[in-house]
């Protein structure tokens, strides 16, 4: 006896309740699917079925039979899909999300490597610096900055997002180096104000394990991340802003770091995707793809000792023009 042809008649008469709907399903005759009923109720010595000539219905033992046998047929489909997913070329649409900044600076370019690599896959990108619910809006892979992500989600910390004090050479030429946060109050400083709220911003620092909110008087707010670093970048005063927005310009020597040793860590940068769900091949591999090339990234993150010696070769340096 075929085990798994019969297993295959016995769940479409189960599932039909007729020997005949069956048959015709499945392409054999009536009497074929008979006989294959009855081989398996020999073998297993148990009637599975009761049958009158216009239908059936399953027997105790026939519904705990159809039960295991339904799991053992699923975990043979999983193992067929896994098969052809792994030597198949990945296709299809996915779907990923993340703030604004973050998808033009850093995600863009992640996803011209991964689509050069696997160019029949399609990816549509939500870039939204609100919260995304991934299983209510139908996203694959998600990507935040700050807090972890809570709910139903399996995540992982890339990186840290660092809040960095940081100001123009031409501002800090002009008005000083500050030593302490408390010496903000003599220097002109950015501000951030929510949009929600309209709350400005408290400054985050670290001191001896602590986390310090220090508020800062501003004369110039905004609500807008790029915006900000515009300003500092002008001279307009000292600001505290992402390292995913200064990395870039502190490596470069446009802007200068300074209150190095209260840097915080509280914050990062997170990939996240719906937990409870089986992924797709290509959202597997884009979640692969995104952890080799962003997981504890040095193209963003700082350590104390390396914003420190960049103050103090910028101290160097205006010592020197005196």
């Amino acid at each position: 006896m075929d085990k798994l042809r019969a297993i295959e008649i016995f769940r479409q008469v189960a599932e039909m309740g007729s020997f005949y709907k069956a048959s015709k399903i499945l392409g054999i005759t009536p009497q074929a699917t008979s006989k294959a009923i009855a081989q398996i109720e020999k073998h297993l010595g148990t009637k599975l079925l009761y049958r009158n000539t216009r239908q059936c219905r399953l027997t105790e033992e026939g519904e705990r039979f159809l039960l295991e046998v339904t799991k053992g047929v699923s975990l043979i489909e999983n193992a067929w899909e896994q098969a052809h997913e792994l030597s198949s070329e990945p296709r299809g649409t996915l779907r990923v999300t993340c703030g604004l900044h973050f998808g033009r600076t850093v995600l863009l370019p992640l996803i011209d490597q991964f689509q050069q690599r696997f160019p029949r896959i399609e990816v549509e990108l939500y870039a939204t610096d609100n919260f995304v619910d991934l299983v209510k809006e139908g996203i694959d892979v998600g990507f935040r900055n700050g807090l972890e992500p809570s709910g139903n989600n399996y995540s992982q910390r890339l990186f840290d997002l660092q809040m960095l004090a940081c100001a123009s050479p031409d501002y800090l030429r002009r008005y000083g180096i500050p030593d302490t946060y408390h010496d903000l109050s003599a220097h002109t400083c950015t501000g951030s104000r929510q949009i929600n709220s309209g709350r400005i911003e408290p400054w985050e620092f670290m001191e001896n394990g602590e986390l310090i909110f220090h508020h800062v008087h501003s004369r110039f707010w905004v609500s807008d991340s790029e915006v900000e670093t515009e300003a500092v970048l002008r001279g307009m005063g000292i600001g505290l802003l992402a390292n995913l927005n200064v990395a870039a310009h502190i490596r470069s020597g446009k802007l200068v770091p300074v209150l190095c040793r209260y840097l915080s860590h509280r914050y990062g940068v997170y990939l996240y995707f719906p937990g409870g769900k089986k992924l797709s091949d290509r959202a597997s591999r884009f979640i692969e793809h995104a952890r080799d090339e962003l997981l504890g990234s040095s193209s963003f993150q700082f350590s104390v000792d390396q914003l420190q010696q960049l103050q103090e070769k910028f101290k160097l340096e205006l010592d020197g023009t005196k």
